[in-house]
C-alpha cells in the first residue's frame, strides 16, 4: 500500500512555549494533499493552541487534545497514534514539534515506499539535516543496542569506572526485559 491523497494522520506533541515551532509544522504538513489530519497532542502548553489555530486561520484538519498536566513525550505520541487510529488515513506519521519537514519529505518516503520489498511491513524515519550523528556518520547506521544511535552506555562511559559498571549491568536487563 501507497502513500495517496489523504492517506497521512500527522500526530506530534507540543508544550510549553513553542508556538513559534508548531505554527510552522501545521502550515508546512496542512499543505501536503497526502495529509489527511493533523493531531496535537498538547502536554499543558501556557497558551491555547485553539486561540492560535483561529488566529492564522488553520483549523481545517487540526485536531487539538488538551492535557492538563505534561504526559511527556512516549504518553503524548501513544494518545496521538490512539486517537489518528480513528481517523481515515492509512498511515501515521509522527513528527516532532520542532521538526520542520521538508517540501519533498512525503515525495521522498513514497520513493522508499515503491524501493521497498515489502510494502506491508516498514518503518520510515526521516531527520533533520543538522543532526550531528548524521552527519558525522554519513547518514543513519545500525548500532547494536541503540535506539537511532543513542546508547545510554555510550552516554555513560564520560562517567567514573564504578557508575559505568552499575548502568551496563542496569541497561543490559532492560534490554533483555525489552526483547521479551
Amino acid at each position: 500500500m501507497l502513500i495517496t491523497h489523504k492517506s497521512i494522520d500527522v500526530v506530534t506533541v507540543t508544550y510549553g512555549e513553542r508556538w513559534e515551532l508548531l505554527e510552522k509544522v501545521i502550515k508546512r504538513v496542512i499543505t501536503f494533499k497526502e495529509v489527511n489530519s493533523i493531531i496535537i497532542i498538547d502536554n499543558a502548553s501556557t497558551y491555547s493552541i485553539e486561540e492560535k489555530l483561529a488566529e492564522q486561520n488553520l483549523i481545517e484538519k487540526v485536531i487539538v487534545m488538551n492535557q492538563n498536566v505534561n504526559l511527556g513525550s512516549a504518553l503524548g505520541y501513544k494518545k496521538g497514534i490512539q486517537r489518528a487510529e480513528l481517523e481515515k488515513g492509512k498511515f501515521i506519521w509522527l513528527l516532532d514539534d520542532d521538526n520542520l519537514p521538508d517540501e519533498n519529505a512525503i515525495q521522498n518516503i513514497i520513493k522508499a515506499q515503491k524501493n521497498s520489498k515489502d510494502e506491508e511491513k516498514n518503518v520510515y524515519s526521516s531527520f533533520r539535516n543538522d543532526r550531528e550523528e548524521l552527519i558525522r556518520n554519513n547518514g543513519q547506521k545500525l548500532i547494536k543496542n541503540t535506539f537511532f544511535e543513542f546508547s545510554i552506555f555510550e552516554k555513560m562511559k564520560k562517567k567514573k569506572k564504578f557508575r559505568v559498571r552499575w548502568i551496563q549491568k542496569f541497561y543490559l536487563v532492560i534490554m533483555f526485559h525489552m526483547a521479551v
